[in-house]
């Protein structure tokens, strides 16, 4: 357990760690030595073909195809996300924002794509610099449906296309939202939710949890860890128009509270609820 502790150690951070992890391998390398080695299953499977007599040219074809899926499964866990082939098109106070080798739309100098991308970045800054503190976010303008790094994740969008996804430290927009200040706003909440000290985040998921009993006290049903999926979809929309939320989509789980909350701060109705609410992020903010 030490030894794994080790390897995802972030530095050394005295001489005498150095010493300790001289025979230890970097994330890279872990990768690279677990990749060979299958699930059982998938062993079991390579046995069995060879005792069926099958070409050994099928089978260590097969068996490289496990391998890469592996491979790929253990780096999305494992290493973290870099941006492929990046091309910066902006910088804004330390806000940087990229295209990557998937975006077709034109983001070149003097573009109207640009434009709309520096004054959705300059909109942010001017709109929450009293809210949220500027941690100088990455942003990549991409292609939602051929990334597969976002390829079918629903968080904003719908189906295939997500408009926006946060993974890694790093915020991908898909190029059809490029300019939508909203989505800009969503993830970079969710960029500084993982920011937020452990002990913080216990906090914020215990306030949705009073948040959710409580509704559900009110309407004598029984209580729900999160309001998320389809089958929810009416409590959702109930808690939203009850409580004041921005959108029903805030009341899905503490993570999506938090984001939506913060990307509809300004345009958020005070009541008692909301005003609860603000006090709750003005202290998670406060500690980021």
């Amino acid at each position: 357990m030490e030894l794994f502790l080790t390897l995802f150690e972030r530095r050394e951070r005295n001489p005498l760690r150095k010493k300790e992890l001289e025979d230890v391998s970097n994330n890279k390398q872990w990768v690279e030595d677990e990749k060979s080695k299958l699930p059982r299953k998938d062993a079991s499977k390579i046995r069995k073909m060879e005792k069926l007599g099958v070409e050994p040219e099928r089978i260590q074809t097969w068996k490289d195809y496990k391998i890469k899926e592996r491979e790929n499964e253990l780096k999305d866990l494992y290493l973290r996300d870099k941006i492929e082939k990046p091309i910066i098109i902006s910088n804004i106070f330390g806000i940087k924002v990229y295209t990557d080798q998937y975006a077709t739309y034109n983001f070149t100098e003097g573009s109207v794509n640009l434009r709309s991308v520096e004054n959705t970045v300059k909109k942010i800054i001017r709109d929450y610099k009293d809210i949220i503190p500027n941690r100088k976010p990455k942003f990549i303008i991409t292609d939602s449906g051929k990334n597969p790094r976002t390829k079918g994740v629903n968080i904003i969008g719908s189906g295939d296309d997500p408009a926006g996804v946060y993974r890694d430290r790093l915020i991908y927009i898909d190029q059809k939202y490029s300019d939508d200040y909203e989505i800009y706003a969503h993830e970079y909440a969710h960029f500084l939710e993982k920011k937020v000290s452990r002990q913080t985040g216990k906090y914020l998921q215990e306030e949705y949890k009073n948040m959710l009993d409580g509704f559900f006290r009110s309407i004598k049903q029984k209580k729900r860890e999160n309001l998320e999926g389809a089958e929810n979809e009416k409590y959702r929309k109930a808690i939203a128009k009850k409580l004041g939320l921005p959108t029903d989509y805030s009341a899905t789980n503490h993570s999506e509270w938090f984001a939506e909350l913060i990307a509809h701060w300004k345009n958020i109705p005070n009541n008692k609820a909301t005003y609860r609410f603000k006090q709750i992020m003005k202290k998670i903010i406060n500690r980021l």
